[in-house]
């Protein structure tokens, strides 16, 4: 952007706009500055300051996290779901009471459980069709002989952005594939079609793929590294997706392994 134009959208702005961008630059530079001391790492401890105590299983949770015991708050928060769900169920029908809507669907479609099923095939596999490309695979092998998706990675090109901090990957550039493609597989919408093929199915594979998935995109995306973290209006997106499909999988039945197994995937 030339200085010209810089100038006329500084005048455009108001005092308030250009004050919080610049605190917002600020803080992302101190944040880059810190990364680049310590490794950058999910740490799940925060949750105990974000968290808020709204009965026991939150205390319980909150006690758990502050703990380091992720599998008990995991389990509590798990249980939290499940209990809001029943005292909502008591006074209103809402759009997260998914077994009456399973059922719903079920009784109006017999077929709904193999379509879904169909649909949520190649979403578990990490085989997606996204913006106009048909089956395009995300998958990369590794040393164990087993493939899992590379969140970072365009198929379509055969490219991929440099693993930076989030306001120095040049996501434009061609070189670094197409960004869209990237994004729009980082959205995961693909995983609320694990949900509904989990809930009408009931088949465990849908949940497992999930987590899964889950577990390999926290790994591959620490925070504020990388071309995943570069546009906030794309970790709003995800966001979207992450609610629906937590209370998806949190509420489906049989998922004791989501609170007794040895990855915790809630908290």
């Amino acid at each position: 952007m030339s200085a010209r134009r810089t100038l006329a959208r500084l005048r455009r702005m108001g005092a308030a706009e250009i004050w919080f961008r610049a605190r917002a630059a600020a803080s992302s530079e101190f944040a880059f500055v810190l990364s680049r001391a310590q490794t950058p790492r999910w740490r799940r401890g925060h949750l105990a300051k974000l968290l808020k105590i709204t009965g026991p299983l939150m205390e319980e949770a909150i006690a758990s996290v502050r703990a380091g015991d992720w599998a008990a708050a995991n389990a509590a928060l798990v249980k939290n779901f499940r209990a809001a769900g029943r005292d909502a169920r008591a006074h209103s029908d809402p759009p997260w009471d998914f077994g009456s809507v399973r059922d719903s669907v079920l009784a109006r479609n017999p077929g709904a459980a193999a379509d879904a099923r169909e649909k949520a095939a190649g979403a578990a596999l990490g085989r997606l069709s996204l913006l106009g490309y048909r089956d395009l695979d995300f998958r990369t092998g590794s040393s164990d002989g087993t493939s899992a998706i590379d969140w970072t990675f365009d198929p379509a090109h055969q490219r991929r952005p440099p693993q930076a901090w989030r306001t120095r990957i040049p996501f434009l550039n061609a070189e670094c594939g197409d960004h869209k493609i990237i994004w729009e597989l980082n959205r995961h919408q693909h995983w609320l079609r694990l949900g509904r093929a989990a809930w009408l199915t009931g088949d465990p594979l849908y949940a497992t793929a999930f987590r899964t998935q889950l577990a390999g995109w926290l790994q591959q995306n620490p925070p504020g590294w990388g071309i995943n973290w570069a546009s906030m209006l794309e970790l709003s997106f995800r966001s979207i997706s992450w609610l629906w499909t937590l209370h998806m999988f949190a509420r489906l039945p049989g998922t004791a392994t989501f609170e007794e197994g040895d990855q915790p995937w809630v908290a």
